[in-house]
């Protein structure tokens, strides 16, 4: 599940996008240039640096970052929307994000 920065969005997104990840591998959400959020595996595929306009820490397997818990727990969800909408268009500091 993704969602795009550059449309209205709300927690919610957040929410659902953490929901919609099993956490039972490591993974790290990511900000392409063209505004499109998502989770990626990075057990999957290596993270794309240059394609990205910013990119949060790895989140490792079964802490609770992803999944329904974290998607539950609402200071988590509103930091990763503080720190998205802090961080686009303009990053705030550089591209890698830690909230």
């Amino acid at each position: 599940m993704s969602f795009n920065l550059n449309s209205s969005w709300s927690k919610s997104d957040v929410k659902a996008m953490l929901q919609s990840v099993d956490d039972s591998f490591n993974s790290r959400i990511v900000i392409w240039k063209d505004g499109r959020v998502e989770i990626i595996n990075t057990e999957e595929m290596e993270t794309p640096y240059d394609d990205l306009h910013a990119y949060f820490e790895t989140y490792q397997a079964e802490n609770g970052y992803t999944g329904r818990e974290a998607a539950e727990d609402d200071q988590h969800v509103s930091d990763i929307a503080s720190t998205l909408r802090s961080n686009w268009p303009t990053l705030a500091r550089d591209k890698y994000l830690d909230n």
